[in-house]
């Protein structure tokens, strides 16, 4: 199985977000997942300017805020969510409401598809070799 950790954050190698997802994938990693990360932080996004005003207040992931070190409680969650994660992935395990959610997405996407088949002849294809039409 493979997973991808992507972090946004600009701030390198101070971002708190790299530092938990790096124990996340390094935890998924000993689980038997190939892991790959991907630093959008080195991507000129030119909206973000790093000015941390998005900081003031602000709770990020469950209790770790930006402003505050992390904890070593912080790692172990997401070591622990890693470990899950390939669990969840390997086990093939669904939620009834996020399949429910994907579902619905699905039948919106399958009907304007269907009502644009003239106009999308490749997406109308494409759905019907998948056989989702």
């Amino acid at each position: 199985m493979k997973i991808l950790g992507i972090c946004g954050s600009p701030r390198g190698a101070k971002s708190q977000t790299r530092a938990l997802l790096d124990a996340l994938l390094a935890e998924a990693k000993t689980k038997g997942a190939q892991v790959e990360f991907v630093d959008l932080g080195k991507v000129r996004i030119g909206f973000c300017q790093a000015c941390y005003a998005v900081t003031v207040g602000a709770q990020f992931v469950g209790s770790v805020d930006a402003r505050v070190p992390l904890k070593d409680t912080d790692f172990a969650s997401a070591r622990k969510l890693g470990a899950s994660m390939v669990e969840a992935i390997s086990a093939k395990q669904s939620w009834p409401d996020q399949t429910q959610a994907i579902e619905s997405q699905r039948t919106r996407f399958r009907n304007l598809i269907a009502f644009h088949k003239d106009h999308w002849p490749y997406e109308y294809k494409y759905w019907q070799d998948k056989g989702w039409m």
